[in-house]
Order: structure tokens, then sequence, then C-alpha cells
């Protein structure tokens, strides 16, 4: 097959054949080039998923705590030492993991970070001129063919940045809608004595789960005690000791874990991505006018 090529380059003469392998070359970079850039997309989009999983995850155990692995036969009763210290290991491993998570996005911010907003733009770039030669088409041929194909390349590439970000982002939605949602919020000022299906001042129809519970009961317990009271150290923790930890849960459920840059100035959203698309059309419709003037 090689010989064959040489030669058919033998009849060219020196200056074809050098114009003939630099257009290889070329095409040889422009493929190279695009599976590159495809591969650090898809890998990018697949961290993304895997983060929302996580997320996803931690609202279902923050939903339900009976979905955490117990080493017993059975896990134990809510009102119980032993619930109470399994509804706190509970607690711990929820904002554990969530730490570690945010640990990983904010690596994973920064791999990205370098070549994220240069790709965007380039990317706006090469979409407003698709955009301008797809207006001089005149007939279904194969540079025309080519050309849309390049603009859809270059319009999903551009979209799926945007896909990652956003695909965190609602791993982080879910996981903030279960902590304000889950009754811990709403019966953490109740009194031991008080339950919360009962016809009180602070009842509501919905139960509580069994993690609420706990961590209301050892949080009005804590709040009804002595100033000097005392407890051994061989009683398993109160829930209540970690009640700042979830309040710093809630608050970091908060913040955005979209892709950011220049702190929070350019946030990679589809709010972003319409406005580049804007963007692209309305200079492109500058183009246009302008050389139509010319004309």
């Amino acid at each position: 097959m090689l010989s064959s090529r040489r030669g058919d380059e033998s009849h060219f003469p020196p200056a074809a054949k050098i114009m003939r392998r630099i257009a290889y070359q070329e095409n040889a970079l422009v493929v190279f080039s695009f599976v590159i850039t495809v591969h650090i997309n898809i890998g990018t989009l697949i961290f993304a998923i895997h983060i929302r999983g996580q997320y996803q995850i931690l609202a279902e155990y923050w939903c339900n705590p009976r979905l955490f692995p117990y080493s017993g036969n059975r896990a134990p009763l809510p009102r119980s030492a032993q619930g109470r210290q399994y509804a706190v290991d509970c607690v711990k491993v929820i904002v554990k993991r969530h730490q570690y998570l945010i640990d990983f996005r904010n690596r994973l911010q920064a791999r990205v970070k370098g070549m994220l907003l240069s790709k965007l733009a380039v990317y706006n770039v090469v979409l407003t001129v698709c955009l301008y030669q797809l207006t001089f088409i005149t007939r279904l041929d194969t540079a025309a063919f080519q050309l849309v194909i390049q603009f859809l390349c270059m319009y999903s590439l551009s979209y799926i940045q945007t896909l990652a970000s956003e695909i965190m982002e609602e791993g982080n939605t879910a996981l903030r809608w279960a902590a304000y949602t889950n009754p811990w919020y709403k019966y953490i000022m109740f009194k031991p004595e008080t339950k919360p299906h009962t016809t009180t001042e602070h009842s509501t129809t919905a139960k509580p789960t069994e993690l609420a519970w706990t961590i209301a009961t050892a949080h009005a317990q804590t709040r009804n005690a002595p100033p000097n009271a005392t407890r051994s150290r061989a009683q398993p923790q109160h829930p209540v000791s970690h009640i700042p930890m979830l309040v710093l849960l809630t608050k970091q459920c908060q913040i955005p874990i979209r892709f950011t840059f220049y702190g929070t100035h350019i946030d990679v959203c589809y709010r972003m991505f319409i406005a580049v698309m804007r963007f692209s059309y309305s200079l492109f419709a500058l183009m246009k006018r302008s050389i139509q003037i010319d004309k």
C-alpha cells in the first residue's frame, strides 16, 4: 500500500508532493486534536456523573438512615442508647463523605480550569464562523456536509462542558433538598416528652424519621439539662454534639459546585451556554450585515 502511494506520488512534481504531504499531516493533526478534545470532555462528564451519583446516595442516606450498614443483625431502636450512637455515626459518615466530595470536586476544577475557559472561547469563535459559512451553502455536496458535521461537533463539545457542570449541581441540589426537608430540621426544637405527631403548638401531620427524632430528643435533653451537668465518658455521644456539623453541611450545600472561574464571576451553567449562543448569533448577524453593506 505504501509502495503504491509512493509510485503515485512519483508522477507529481516536487511542489505538489510537498503540498500533498502537508495536507495529510494537517488532516492527521485535526483528527488527533478532535480525539483528544472528545476524550477530555467525555472524561470530565464521567467524573461529573460520578459526583452527582455520590451526592444522591448521601441524600438517600440522609432521608433514610436505615440504609447505612450496621455491624449487628438489625439496626438498634432509635430511642435507645445504641440508637443514639447509631444516629451519631450516620451523621459522621454523611459529613465526612460530603467533605471528601467537595475536595474531589475542587481537584477536578483545578484540572480543567486551565483549559475549559479557553476551549469555550475557541468553541464560540468556531461556532460563529460555522454559522457564517452555513449561509453560503447552495447545494449539498461533500464540503457542505463536512461543514454541517463540524458545526454539530463544536456545538456538542461546547454543550458537554455545560452539561458536566450542571450535572454536579443537580447532585448538590438533591442533598440540599434532603437536608432542608428532613424532619430533623423541623423538629429540632421539640421537647423529649412531646411527640411530633400529637396536637401541640409545634405539631405537624408528618412523622419524623428515626434520625430526626433522635437528634431532636438529644438536643432538647441537652437544652433542658443543668449548666454544670457532667456526663460519663462511657455514655454514648449525643447527636447534639454534631449539630454544628449539620449546620455546616447545610451551609455548604448552599454553595454551588458548578465550574467557576475568576472567583464566582464566570459560572458554567445553562444560562451561560445560552448567552454564548446568543453572542455567536449576534456576531454572525453583524458579520453578514457588514458584508452585505460592502457589496
